[in-house]
């Protein structure tokens, strides 16, 4: 049991070193993983080697830091190459509110920027959050802690997770509490369930009833409905009661009254937060789809079987009077942007002027349109993304390439996988025949033999 739950906690700080690694670079890297035979280093875009490979493994820079590899032992250098934690440590993630949690052996301790132990390896683990407060794990029970080492609570709950930047959702004797980041209790009151905060409320469950709590962890709306929704950004959420779904406001006042059979996110399949940013929100009512607003306008009128998401201001949708079901897209006005067709029936997101768009049946062929449906590329792909830069990642054959707004190669079709690490426009990672290392969108590879 004992390993088991050792193994979790390094999957665990994996998929979050993993996390932050990837969403965190909104620019075009400076220094970009170069491989050269077996060893890593970095270089600049143009493939100018800035730091000589010498690793067996390196990982992108995140906050003027990576995390490097040397003999199954990993620590942390700076950009200009210097050694800021050893490189002799079982796990090192990324800084976070300034702390790296380091694992050695069993035990966990923490480095701050400069190459200094500020956290004692003596827990079994330890998760910096926020505002200079720590979860530790000593013997599986859990407590806070602050990055001077001073204890904030006991050690002894059941778990601890954080839920926004000032409190902590804890399990003691079965029941969920919240503390704040000084580790006093909030809500003295246990719930069956609080979930994670989203547009700035929790949603909370005790006894089969739903309701809110803030990022202060105090109750903003009373536990009185069968269920709720997240908020959406115009500010209501979906609410149940007696099978039928309403919307509600931030203090619980009904806006819409439950005359819907669904409202929400789970039913849409996610929700386009940047691209919805006019306030439509998808509802069923009398087997068809539609969307209304805040206030319970309805915007598209419900005569749709289903309906996908908002993506670059335009939404798919598929017609309920036809069989088999046809395609069109909707703009915000709910105006269908070309007559529907049964050509296409899925389509992906708009972006820089096109729309992937193909036909998943027996063998999946995308292509782009534009939002006419004029086809621009043809559909000739198992896969398609997003251009971004005027490159996209698609897949043929059973190999991943980069095209460009033409359709025209920017590589070869020869890579097993494409993934942009960098959630930049610019750097990619590829696996070729076994070997992963980086491209950029002009199709040079950093990897030398």
């Amino acid at each position: 049991m004992k390993t088991s739950k050792i193994l979790l906690k390094i999957l665990f700080l994996l998929i979050f070193f993993s996390v932050l690694m990837i969403e965190s670079h909104a620019e075009s890297p400076k220094l970009i993983p170069y491989l050269k035979g077996e060893y890593w280093g970095f270089c600049d875009f143009d493939k100018k080697v800035i730091i000589e490979p010498k690793f067996n493994s390196v990982y992108p820079f995140l906050e003027g830091f990576s995390v490097v590899k040397v003999n199954e032992k990993y620590g942390m250098i700076d950009e200009s190459g210097k050694i800021i934690i050893p490189i002799k440590y079982d796990n090192v993630t990324d800084f976070y509110d300034g702390i790296s949690t380091v694992q050695d052996g069993e035990n966990y301790g923490g480095f701050d920027k400069t190459g200094n132990i500020v956290i004692p390896f003596s827990y079994y683990y330890f998760k910096s959050l926020k505002n200079g407060t720590m979860i530790i794990d000593s013997s599986w029970n859990y407590g806070l802690m602050n990055t001077k080492g001073e204890k904030l609570t006991e050690i002894h709950f059941g778990s601890a997770e954080r839920l926004t930047d000032n409190i902590i959702r804890v399990l003691l004797n079965g029941n969920l509490f919240v503390l704040n980041n000084q580790g006093f209790s909030v809500n003295r009151k246990g719930f069956d369930l609080i979930d994670e905060e989203h547009g700035g409320y929790c949603r909370v469950k005790l006894k089969g009833k739903w309701g809110f709590m803030d990022t202060t962890g105090k109750i903003a709306v009373e536990l009185n409905y069968d269920e709720v929704r997240n908020f959406f950004p115009s500010g209501v959420a979906p609410f149940k009661s007696n099978w039928k779904w309403g919307l509600i406001d931030t203090k619980g006042n009904v806006v819409v009254d439950t005359l819907y059979d669904e409202i929400g996110e789970e039913f849409s399949f996610g929700i386009d937060w940047n691209s919805n940013d006019f306030g439509f929100i998808k509802a069923r009512k009398d087997g068809k789809t539609g969307f209304i607003d805040a206030a319970g306008n309805v915007k598209v009128p419900f005569k749709y079987e289903m309906t996908g998401m908002w993506r670059g201001g335009y939404c798919p949708v598929y017609t309920a009077d036809q069989k088999p079901s046809r395609l069109t897209l909707i703009d915000k006005n709910g105006k269908e942007m070309f007559e529907s067709t049964d050509k296409y029936n899925s389509v992906g997101e708009f972006s820089e002027g096109m729309i992937s768009a193909g036909f998943n049946g027996y063998k999946k062929m995308m292509g782009y349109i534009d939002v006419t449906s004029k086809e621009i590329i043809p559909l000739q792909f198992e896969e398609t993304n997003a251009f971004k830069n005027g490159v996209a990642i698609v897949k043929k054959d059973g190999f991943f390439g980069l095209i460009d707004k033409t359709g025209k190669n920017v590589t070869d079709f020869k890579y097993k996988k494409i993934e942009n690490v960098y959630n930049s426009s610019d750097v990619y990672k590829v696996n070729f025949d076994g070997w992963e290392y980086y491209i950029n969108n002009n199709g040079i590879e950093y990897f030398d033999k």
